[in-house]
């Protein structure tokens, strides 16, 4: 009996993103947008599979308000529900209507944003 060798083993996927933080992708992302707005499908495709965090913090942040707000949960856990479906069921990337995908953001509030945002996205990393 023989035990498998390196060259028998499986080679484990590579990463698309080459193991980047997720700060350091969006201040790429950002820094190369050379045109007037960006959509969301296009954000979406930039972070591959970790696009699933960012959603889910983006979902959850507003249920964190210290003062209820009438149908916000619900507003936000359907999205949140079937993103944690499409998590478990590993569709990549996850599915979303098309008029989401389309929806454009203009790029220098994507650049404000950023700006504002990645000090604090790399503590929490």
């Amino acid at each position: 009996m023989s035990l498998p060798n390196d060259t028998d083993a499986e080679q484990a996927p590579s990463d698309p993103l080459d193991g980047r933080k997720i700060s350091d992708i969006l201040s790429t992302l950002v820094d190369g947008i050379d045109t007037p707005t960006v959509t969301l499908g296009v954000l979406r495709d930039a972070l591959s599979e970790r696009i699933y965090g960012v959603f889910l913090l983006l979902l959850a942040l507003p249920n964190l308000v210290p003062f209820p707000v009438p149908g916000l949960s619900a507003v936000t856990g359907v999205p949140l529900l079937l993103l944690t479906f499409q998590m478990m069921f590993n569709i990549q990337p996850p599915w979303l209507p098309k008029i989401i995908l389309r929806r454009a953001i203009k790029t220098a509030q994507l650049q404000r944003v950023s700006a504002h945002s990645l000090p604090h996205l790399r503590k929490v990393e």
